[in-house]
């Protein structure tokens, strides 16, 4: 028996419903919304806005270092993988980072209150192994990264 999955997405969803979808929880939870998905396709855009309560603020640089762009795309992912599981019946598992390329930061810093829209594809697939190509885009500066992750059997 086939289980159907919705390819494309309908309305976004909001930060309640996401941390549904995701082991993060509390504070590390940082993604605000998820704008647009597709499961069968493996692609998402998701925004996050930094912000002063966020774990990773710096009081230095009145914002948050661009190197968090990096667990803004992670969790995008396990959000996607979460709206798939949802959506076949299934409950979100727990996966792991396994590597970061091509990391390329567009800027120092998100600035405190900037809106950070995270997009990602999917360029290749092998069981739970799975690779994203991933971009943060924040007051016109791009960073860019190549993001390898693995699902687990573990349920959160």
């Amino acid at each position: 028996m086939t289980t159907k999955v919705e390819s494309r997405s309908r309305a976004p969803i909001e930060r309640a419903e996401l941390e549904k979808l995701v082991p993060h929880k509390g504070g590390m939870f940082l993604l605000d919304r998820f704008l647009d998905w597709d499961v069968l396709a493996g692609s998402f855009e998701a925004e996050a806005v930094a912000s002063a309560s966020s774990p990773f603020y710096d009081e230095g640089t009145r914002g948050v270092p661009v190197w968090v762009a990096f667990e803004y795309m992670a969790q995008g992912i396990a959000a996607l993988s979460g709206i798939g599981r949802r959506e076949t019946g299934g409950r979100p598992k727990i996966g792991f980072v396994m590597g970061l390329r091509e990391f390329k930061a567009g800027a120092p810093t998100f600035p405190e209150g900037a809106r950070v829209r995270v997009e990602a594809r999917e360029l290749l697939r092998d069981g739970p192994v799975v690779s994203f190509t991933c971009s943060a885009e924040c007051c016109g500066a791009v960073t860019t990264a190549v993001v390898n992750a693995i699902e687990t059997d573990i349920d959160p």
